[in-house]
């Protein structure tokens, strides 16, 4: 995937590398450090190939080279290098450049925006048009409201184009999607996938095992879910709670 840089000057960190024959941990490890690198500060996005004979190259994307200092040091980035020298690579070699021309196409990215107060009257209007008749009851305001401090409300962004809904919470030892919905002009492009995906790597970042949502029995992003990994966990006379490890 194209990280969505923003507009020159900025600076790439190239890591050019050979692996060795080790392969213990080290996917799991590559995740953990996308999912961590994605939440440091000055961080703009990564792109990465590794070919059939092993070689491989990533280039992560930074503000300033303040931020690729801060990230070096981090601890478990620190602790991943140090297997990598030992174990992971034969050879390796890492470059810092900054960027001062970019041009190409490539689709806009999805973000996921943190929701304020003047939010509240879309993400309501977007609750009640996607639920069937049936769950909203008496779901309004006054619901909205009483759930709000419980939940992480966020809007959906594609480039600078407000999508949709997604609202989180803590769920036993999940983290537990309670609301999720893309306006209907956006459905159908993979958005869904990759708002999933984008939690799931969210949620592995913040030390969560196992991520979860409830779903209507007719309703058929349930295919969705299941492609993705979700299996069924409760069940009720009209819906269910599915999780995944992450």
């Amino acid at each position: 995937m194209f990280a969505a840089t923003p507009k020159p000057p900025y600076y790439a960190v190239i890591f050019t590398s050979q692996r060795s024959a080790v392969t213990a941990a080290y996917d799991d490890t590559a995740e953990r450090m996308v999912a961590l690198a994605q939440l440091q500060p000055g961080f703009l996005g990564v792109e990465s190939v590794r070919g059939a004979d092993g070689l491989g190259i990533t280039v992560s994307y930074w503000e300033s080279e303040a931020a690729i200092a801060n990230w070096k040091q981090h601890g478990e980035h620190s602790l991943a290098r140090e297997q990598g020298r030992k174990s992971w690579y034969a050879a390796f070699e890492t470059r810092v450049a900054r960027v001062e021309r970019a041009y190409g196409q490539q689709r806009p990215g999805l973000r996921f925006v943190p929701a304020g107060e003047a939010d509240k009257p879309y993400i309501l209007e977007q609750t009640r048009l996607n639920l069937p008749l049936r769950a909203l009851g008496n779901w309004g305001v006054e619901q909205l409201e009483q759930d709000w401090p419980l939940l992480q409300n966020h809007l959906l962004y594609l480039d600078r184009d407000r999508i949709g809904i997604l609202r989180w919470r803590l769920r036993d030892e999940s983290l537990h999607i309670s609301d999720f919905q893309i306006e209907a002009a956006h459905r159908n492009r993979g958005l869904g996938s990759q708002a999933m995906l984008q939690f799931a790597q969210l949620a592995r970042a913040q030390g969560h095992a196992r991520v979860s949502l409830r779903v209507f029995h007719d309703n058929p992003a349930r295919r969705l879910y299941e492609r993705l990994g979700y299996a069924e966990i409760e069940r009720s006379d009209h819906w269910a709670v599915l999780a995944k490890s992450v």
